[in-house]
């Protein structure tokens, strides 16, 4: 039985076999295997991404145990571009040249000189973290007649002031063709690393007879 990943960490996401991660680096990945070979030693274990090695800073156990499972955690380093990127672990030493090319073909049992020891493969999927990203933290539903309170968190944007000495803020809205600016905004807070706004939705009048609609807000 070849080790398996069942669960992987960013911190802030989670996946089985995939995570998202930011391309910064920096990001404390932990990596739970199954089947592991019983009794090897995890100190021994070797991880790549790519052909780069990446410093493993915890290992449980130390020794796999009948249960074969083994909980791993290394930082990623900084990644040039987005996008999918290959990792591997493998159980025991192998020659400099083995790396997790192979994961994309799920060709690494037939790689003559990396084949000798167990090995399995995982992905990271890294985003551009200096990008502005939202997160609304309510559910986006709420009444045709508007009045839905919105908390919209704004990673990396401009600092905002609430006086006319800042920049200008405009939050709009579309509704099928139709394009309005809110009414609403409130500066909750804002830095150079995040904003806070608070957004009063207005009255909807191109609901579907579902009761539903898409609505898209640009900030």
């Amino acid at each position: 039985m070849k080790p398996l990943v069942v669960a992987i960490s960013s911190g802030s996401e989670n996946g089985v076999s995939r995570v998202r991660t930011p391309m910064s680096g920096g990001s404390d990945i932990s990596v739970y295997i199954i089947k592991a070979p019983q009794g090897f030693r995890t100190s021994a274990c070797i991880a790549k991404l790519g052909n780069t090695a990446l410093a493993i800073s915890a290992v449980n156990p130390a020794q796999v145990t009948d249960t074969r499972d083994v909980n791993l955690v290394f930082s990623t380093t900084r990644a040039n571009d987005t996008g999918v990127e290959y990792c591997i672990v493998f159980f025991g030493n192998v020659t400099v040249d083995c790396s997790a090319a192979c994961c994309a073909s799920a060709s690494c049992s037939s790689v003559q000189s990396c084949s000798a020891v167990s090995s399995v493969c995982f992905t990271l999927d890294f985003f551009d973290d200096t990008l502005p990203a939202v997160t609304v933290r309510e559910v986006l539903q709420g009444p045709e007649l508007g009045g839905h309170v919105l908390n919209v968190e704004i990673l990396n944007f401009v600092s905002l002031t609430s006086d006319t000495s800042g920049p200008n803020l405009f939050v709009t809205y579309q509704l099928g063709e139709n394009v309005g600016l809110f009414d609403s905004v409130q500066i909750v807070s804002s830095n150079a690393k995040k904003t806070e706004l608070l957004i009063v939705t207005p009255e909807s009048k191109g609901v579907v007879p579902t009761g539903k609609t898409d609505e898209y807000i640009v900030i």
